[in-house]
């Protein structure tokens, strides 16, 4: 695989970190309790981690991959903020559950990452949210939580951007176009269709750690997802799921905002939202 692809596969967040060596600059954690300076920090140093792909797949033919198998080796490359973004997007889960459970050494080395620059009296909570009550979202957090109400707490936000573009308040004049918007956004966002067509075409155990996202999203959806699968058309079965979620995110929109316009400054699906907060004293793990 070039790097061009790994670079891909990074961005696609499909395979997951085990058995990480983590890579951070080496000069010493930030120790002022200021919000904003954590915020800096966060969007201005960069960290490598080098990983492995999690091959152990529950109920979905976990024969065709095995850990023995393959021993294949990642790096991600990015700033703590974004790879606090792509941490987040990784865990994306609906109200009952998390869609998978592949990425989650790699969320525990970006969450190592992280504690190790910022050091202690600092949270960190990012969250993806589409909308309110949106089928699909994602949180992911990092450090204790202040434990005194009496503690002086800063806060301080940062948006990452995930990769798609922004809803348009002068296109979507209708609930029905707004919600096809904005699940097709969502679709985009869990699954690109670029670089999950180049993951369909590349070797194990790529191909399979794709068609299970997928075959999660099918389940959660019932969309028909076999026939664009089966021919590698990762754009077919994206919209196939679009088709699937957008009548529910449409019936949500309507029952919640009063018009399409109010509906559509309410939505923040193009953004990973990063609040800071840091403190003086105390604190709990």
């Amino acid at each position: 695989m070039n790097a061009a692809v790994d670079a891909l596969v990074c961005m696609a967040l499909i395979t997951a970190a085990i058995a990480g060596v983590l890579t951070v600059d080496q000069s010493p954690p930030t120790r002022i309790d200021r919000a904003d300076t954590i915020a800096n920090t966060l969007t201005t140093t960069t960290t490598t981690i080098e990983y492995s792909p999690t091959l152990e797949i529950d109920d979905f033919d976990s024969r065709l991959v095995s850990p023995e198998q393959y021993r294949l080796t990642r790096r991600t490359h990015d700033t703590l903020a974004g790879l606090i973004a792509r941490a987040t997007i990784s865990g994306t889960r609906t109200q009952k559950a998390q869609l998978t459970r592949i990425d989650d050494d790699f969320r525990l080395r970006v969450r190592n990452a992280v504690r190790a620059r910022t050091g202690g009296r600092v949270r960190v909570d990012a969250r993806w949210v589409p909308y309110p009550g949106s089928p699909l979202f994602a949180h992911f957090s990092v450090g204790p939580r202040p434990l005194s109400q009496s503690d002086t707490v800063h806060t301080a936000t940062v948006n990452i951007p995930v990769g798609v573009a922004p809803v348009s308040i002068e296109t979507h004049d209708q609930f029905r176009t707004l919600g096809t918007a904005v699940a097709a956004r969502l679709v985009a966002v869990v699954v690109p269709p670029g670089s999950t067509r180049v993951m369909m075409r590349d070797d194990e155990p790529g191909i399979t750690l794709t068609r299970y996202r997928y075959a999660r999203l099918q389940s959660l959806t019932n969309a028909s997802l076999a026939e664009p699968l089966a021919t590698e058309n990762t754009t077919e079965a994206n919209a196939r799921l679009t088709a699937a979620l957008a009548p529910e995110i449409t019936s949500d929109l309507q029952r919640r905002y009063k018009t399409p316009a109010v509906a559509t400054e309410a939505v923040s699906v193009t953004t990973v939202e990063i609040i800071i907060r840091t403190w003086g004293h105390g604190g709990e793990s």
